[in-house]
Parts: C-alpha cells; structure tokens; sequence
C-alpha cells in the first residue's frame, strides 16, 4: 500500500514540476503532499469529487476555493510571486487527469490511514505535519 502512495505522490509531484518548472524536488514533493491533504480536509478523495467542483462556474465560491488554495500552495513551495501565473497553473493541473488521479488517490489513501492509524508517519514534510496534524506532535 505504501508503494502506491508513494508512486501517487511522486506522480502528483512530476506533474507540478511540469506545470511550474521549479527545480526543487523535494519542495515539489512537499506541495503535492500539502495538496492533498488539503483535498483530504475537504473530502475530495476521487476524481469525481474533483470534477464536480472544478465543472462548476469559474466565478462560484467552490471553484475559486478549491483553485486559490492550490495555486497558494504552489506559491508556497515554488516561491513564485506571480499570483496569476500560480493562478493558471493551479488551472492546468485540474484539468490533467492523471494528476487528479494521482492526487486524490494520496488523498484517499491519508483519509483511510487517518482513520486506522497514525498518518503522520507517511507525510514527509514537518511543516505539513505541524499545520494538518497538530494534535500527532509531541509537546
């Protein structure tokens, strides 16, 4: 089961790369994981949850939602400034099925971990941890 969140995250994690070009890998990784746990927050756990958001209207609530929290944390990890470009790329990794797939596939799989055991141990990313899951850190 590992292997395939691994291979999901590192799917979702390539095509980020594609879309922003950005050179760090492992800030990459950490974005995808931070999207999908987003995605997980908000049960959007398959394609089909995805879709019914990303078919609404452009200018309803839940569209600009789901979007703007994408392109934040792809400003996040790439540290790119340029809110429209981070905008429209957030934009063209919606409409890429195979990034859906990937994304709400690791999403899915945090949703089941979190309810049978402890999901931090398959997050790399502290920060991540610290924001998603805070209760899990040790005072």
């Amino acid at each position: 089961m590992e292997k395939d969140l691994l291979e999901s995250v590192n799917k979702a994690a390539y095509f980020i790369w594609e879309a922003t070009g950005y050179k760090n890998t492992l800030e990459i990784w950490y974005c995808s994981e931070d999207i999908a746990c987003f995605l997980e927050r908000n049960n959007i756990l398959n394609r089909q949850d995805f879709e019914k958001i990303i078919k609404l209207n452009g200018t309803d609530n839940e569209y600009i939602g789901l979007i703007r929290n994408i392109s934040f944390r792809i400003y996040i990890y790439t540290n790119n400034k340029d809110t429209q470009n981070n905008w429209f790329v957030a934009e063209k990794l919606s409409k890429n099925y195979e990034w859906v797939d990937a994304i709400t596939a690791v999403a899915d799989f945090y949703k089941n971990t979190k309810i049978s055991a402890d999901l931090t141990q398959n997050i790399r990313s502290d920060t991540v941890k610290k924001y998603y899951y805070p209760f899990t850190q040790k005072i």
